[in-house]
């Protein structure tokens, strides 16, 4: 039976692939040791696992030089997949053509053509697909940007694994009272307590919502816990509340790029903090840019009716197409 060795290092890898790894037993988990609070209980004694070691000061060095020096590669993998644009699966990748094993790069295709937005994500994904051999692409537009910079593998539209799952908790999307938050990505680290003291006065200015913030467990933003007065921050929930919370809300304030899929499935605003997305497709009808504080206060509005379901990343059957292109 042919074996396809997939990595995780971080929250959102784990929440995309679990679909894909839960639907097929030509799927081995390799663990590496990143996210660990945040990471279901089952991955902490996981087959095989990485940990992270101390090369030098550099904490994405590190992860990836812990990567590289792994004996795992050598175990006789069929494949190697990857997800996304993290540094684990650009070094997962890197490892894996260096040992000649070929590369299935699961959400490839989605590009900015910014390598500081997102950094250093944007990067991560370019040099990702540039070796890969198998490219399971979300949507039409992410196919087409490996057409046109001269791709050479096979290139496959699959749709995204996170809207399986969120597909399979069968919820019902209506307009609520709360604004949900997410924010966290490097690129805003140097506004952070300005965006969060913006998102205060916004839970003033609305009294009527309830805006709620799961925290990141990063020191860097959790330092600014202690701004929000009239705002509820909670402890990360796992992927299926999260997705509860989405169907559930008035519209987001978010950087994440998952969020943006998720919501525009559920037909919700996202008002984007970020000064680009890779997710084109939903730009206007579902994403708001709100790139600096200022512009997250002038711009945000409370929503008042559901828009139509996005379907363009996917309609809850992505596992099953991608199942099909590996077992053939």
């Amino acid at each position: 039976m042919k074996q396809i060795a997939i990595f995780l290092g971080t929250r959102p890898e784990l929440i995309k692939c679990l679909p894909l790894i839960q639907s097929s037993c030509i799927y081995t988990p390799v663990f590496i040791e990143q996210h660990t609070d945040m990471l279901s209980d089952s991955y902490t004694t996981a087959k095989y696992t990485i940990k992270i070691q101390q090369f030098g000061s550099n904490r994405l060095n590190n992860i990836i030089s812990s990567i590289l020096h792994s004996e795992i590669f050598s175990l006789g993998w069929d494949a190697i997949l990857v997800q996304g644009d993290t540094g684990v699966a650009f070094a997962a990748a890197l490892a894996g053509f260096n040992q000649g094993i070929p590369v299935i790069h699961l959400e490839a295709g989605l590009r900015t053509y910014n390598n500081e937005h997102p950094w250093p994500e944007e990067g991560y994904r370019k040099m990702i697909d540039s070796i890969t051999t198998t490219a399971l692409c979300p949507s039409l537009v992410s196919s087409q940007n490996l057409v046109h910079e001269g791709f050479s593998g096979k290139i496959h539209i699959v749709g995204n694994t996170s809207i399986d799952a969120i597909h399979s908790y069968n919820l019902e999307s209506k307009i609520g009272n709360t604004v949900l938050v997410t924010l966290h990505r490097r690129e805003n680290w140097s506004q952070i307590k300005e965006f969060f003291l913006a998102i205060e006065e916004l839970a003033i200015k609305y009294p009527s919502l309830k805006f709620i913030l799961p925290i990141h467990p990063n020191p860097l933003i959790k330092q600014h816990m202690t701004l929000f007065k009239h705002v509820q921050v909670i402890d990360p929930v796992p992927h299926k509340t999260m997705c509860e919370l989405l169907a559930d809300c008035n519209c987001i304030i978010s950087d994440s790029g998952g969020i943006q899929e998720e919501a525009g499935y559920l037909g919700k605003h996202v008002f984007c903090c970020r000064k680009v997305t890779e997710r084109v497709e939903l730009i206007d009808t579902y994403l708001i840019f709100t790139p600096t504080p200022q512009e997250l206060l002038q711009k945000f509005y409370i929503q008042t009716q559901i828009l139509p379901r996005s379907t363009v990343y996917g309609d809850g059957s992505t596992c099953d197409k991608v199942n099909q292109i590996l077992h053939n």
